[in-house]
Formats: C-alpha cells, sequence, structure tokens
C-alpha cells in the first residue's frame, strides 16, 4: 500500500472534531485523504455492495444491518498520526478513546510494538499408542512436513511466508492425544483461512510418517506468538482534574488497575472496557471480532484471570501499558471486496499487519485508561449515560 507525501504527513489531531456536523466531518476527512463526498458517501453507504456480493460474505442474506461508522482523531503512535476508524453502536467509545488519546498524545503518543505474524495450525492425533515414537518421528521429519505444507500456497512462499517451525505437544499419558503445532508466517493476512489451507495440505504427510490418525486441522484463535503491545507515559503532575488532585487522580487509577489483577469479576469488565475500543476498530476493517476477544481473554488467564493493561507510578510518571494477541490483516478476505473496509484501510493509511496490531492495542489502551479515569473521578454513570440520553433526545 503506497501513499503520498502529503498522506503521509497528515495531522491526526483535529480541533474540536465532536462539535462538528456529520457534513463537515466528512468534508475535513475528504479533504486529508483526497476524496470526494460522494467517494466517501459510496464507500461507507456500501452502494457499491451488490445482492451477489453479499450473498458471498454469509449466508442466507436478506438485507444489511447498519452500524455508525465515526473518526476518532489524536492517535499518535511512534510519532505517526492515525485518523482510526471505529463502528459500533455503543455511546462514549469514540469520545472517551479520542479524549484519552489526546492527553497521551501531548506527552509523546504511544509507543508501540508488535510481533511478527506468526499463527499456529493444529494437527491433532488422536488414539496415539507411542506417543514418544510419534514426537520422535515428527522431530526427524521436520523440514519434509515444511515442504509438504509450503507446497499449499507458493505465493505465499514467494512473499516470505510460509511454515518457519513445527513443535509437538504431547498430554498426560492415557489421553491418546498429539497435537503437531505449525508456526507460519501469513505475512500481511489475518491468517486463518491460510493456516487451514497448511495444516490440512501437510496433515497426509505427519499420518503417514507416524501411522497415526488425525483427527482435525486447524488454527488456534490464541495467536500467542503474535502479540501486540502499546504503552505511555505522563507526568503525574499533568494528571489534575476539578475534584481531586494530579497525585490522587493517579493513585487511584494505579489501585483500580490493581484490584483487577486480584478479583477477575473487576477484571473481566476493565478488560471489556479495553474491546470496546479494539472491537471497533476491528469491525470498521472487517477484522474478526470474536478471534481477537477469544485470544485476548485467553491471553488474560495466563497467571490467573487479570487485566490487560496494567498501570503503575514510577518517579512520578504514570505508565500504562496494554499486551495481548492481535491476529489482524490488511489483505485478503473483507478487505478486497467491502468498500467501507477498503476506505478504512484508506484513512488508517496503515502498511502492515504488524502496524495495524499496534494501532488496535493502543485503541485499546486508550479506552481502557478513559474508563478509568471516569470510573475513579466522576464515576462511569456521569460520563457514559449522559451520551445515552443525548440519543434518546
Amino acid at each position: 500500500m503506497v501513499h503520498t507525501d502529503k498522506e503521509m504527513k497528515m495531522n491526526s489531531r483535529i480541533k474540536n472534531f465532536h462539535s462538528l456536523t456529520m457534513n463537515e466531518r466528512k468534508k475535513i476527512i475528504a479533504q486529508k485523504l483526497g476524496m470526494s463526498l460522494k467517494e466517501i458517501d459510496d464507500a461507507l453507504g456500501c452502494k457499491k455492495l451488490n445482492t451477489c456480493a453479499l450473498d458471498k460474505m454469509i449466508e442466507n442474506v436478506i438485507g444489511i444491518w447498519h452500524l455508525p461508522y465515526a473518526v476518532c482523531p489524536n492517535f499518535l503512535i511512534n510519532n505517526k498520526d492515525y485518523l482510526v476508524p471505529m463502528v459500533g453502536y455503543e455511546p462514549s467509545v469514540v469520545a472517551a478513546a479520542s479524549k484519552a488519546a489526546k492527553i497521551i498524545r501531548e506527552h509523546g503518543g504511544f509507543k508501540a510494538k508488535a510481533d511478527p505474524p506468526i499463527m499456529i495450525a493444529q494437527v491433532i492425533l488422536y488414539d496415539v499408542a507411542k506417543p514418544n515414537k510419534a514426537k520422535k518421528i515428527v522431530s526427524e521429519n521436520k523440514n519434509q512436513i515444511i515442504k509438504q505444507g509450503n507446497r499449499a500456497l507458493p505465493n505465499l512462499i514467494k512473499r516470505g511466508g510460509g511454515i518457519k517451525n513445527i513443535t509437538v505437544v504431547d498430554y498426560p499419558a492415557g489421553t491418546g492425544y498429539l497435537a503437531i503445532e505449525l508456526e507460519i508466517d501469513v505475512c500481511d493476512a489475518m491468517g486463518a483461512n491460510i493456516v487451514n489451507t497448511i495444516a490440512e495440505y501437510a496433515s497426509p504427510t505427519i499420518a503417514d510418517l507416524t501411522k497415526e490418525k488425525i483427527l482435525m486441522c486447524i488454527l488456534t484463535n490464541y495467536a500467542v506468538k503474535r502479540k501486540a503491545t502499546s504503552e505511555f507515559s505522563i507526568p503525574v503532575c499533568q494528571l489534575s482534574t476539578k475534584k481531586i488532585s494530579s497525585e490522587e487522580f493517579a493513585k487511584r487509577i494505579v489501585s483500580a488497575s490493581r484490584f483487577a489483577g486480584l478479583d477477575a469479576k473487576r477484571a473481566c469488565t476493565q478488560n471489556k472496557g479495553g474491546f470496546n475500543g479494539m472491537d471497533a476498530v476491528a469491525m470498521a476493517l472487517g477484522i474478526d471480532c470474536q478471534a481477537l476477544e477469544a485470544a485476548g481473554h485467553c491471553y488474560a488467564t495466563s497467571s490467573g484471570y487479570g487485566p490487560l493493561c496494567k498501570f503503575q507510578v514510577r518517579d512520578d510518571i504514570l505508565f500504562g501499558k496494554i499486551e495481548l494477541p492481535i491476529a489482524a490483516g490488511i489483505v485478503g478476505g473483507i478487505s478486497q471486496t467491502h468498500p467501507g473496509v477498503k476506505f478504512s484501510l484508506k484513512l488508517l493509511r496503515v502498511e502492515s499487519a504488524k502496524e495495524l496490531a499496534m494501532v488496535i492495542a493502543s485503541a485499546g489502551l486508550a479506552s481502557t485508561t478513559a474508563a478509568l479515569g471516569a470510573l475513579v473521578t466522576e464515576g462511569i454513570q456521569r460520563s457514559h449515560m449522559k451520551l445515552h440520553f443525548r440519543k434518546k433526545l
């Protein structure tokens, strides 16, 4: 995806964006992207999605369910500006994320990173009588299995992807299970179809070598090899509110974070606050929200269910950080057919799946920070519910 110098220099900070009318916002975005208002309306109104295209997305289609499409400004990630697309129906999510991003932006923005796009496919054997023997055979024939699996998608191999490693996972004696895990570089795709295809292509070779039965071949949505992190740091003295001091505000944020580490019920709700932002971005980009949440909640159980975002104060600086597996792609699937997703990619200007994962993680950190800030000061109802009341007027 190639961008012009003008696009690369685009500033995501738009003054009073929330107070503008819808048409005024569209005009600003159209100008920044070098598009006409009609092009934006066509992309977001789904006029180009005919009945044939819709029928190919899911089954039994009878129409389109519309959701609001918003733009969340103020995101500065690794010194690059982003206008972040968000799709959803819950009030306060966009406003809260934008507000937190603005404060974080004023103090250097988010610092994010992401692992290479490695997905795991599991070829699962069952009724395995001699697991140690099967493990040894797989280990001794790794190269043959990799070569066979990679034949499934030669174009992926040309782009530098394909199986990079194989590990074998066994289970307690007597269960009879053995999982052959293929670690696959999916390049800039989310990768579900890729890893499933490669696993099914490699499985006959595994069965032939081990003389064991294949139960199933399927990716795991727990993309633990594909983590993304985002963090920020803000001087405590910059956190004062009308009601409490900056020191007390920071103390409450950290205390709330610590409590989430002790109580799974609170951690679950805090994590949901992060997914408010992450899911909204995922929806705008046609990314599998269920896979995103499944991986995130699974990762939260690494040492007893806990929060994905953590906060602490060191040397009078408030630090916030999020870490979780994120399988997100910018090629393949719906990104090739849905005009709204194409528009989101143009708006976001990401160059790789890794960069997209960093944006999603940053949206999750912004959303969590904003939610905690409201909870420990004025309470969630005052900030959240006034937007619910607004939509009823």
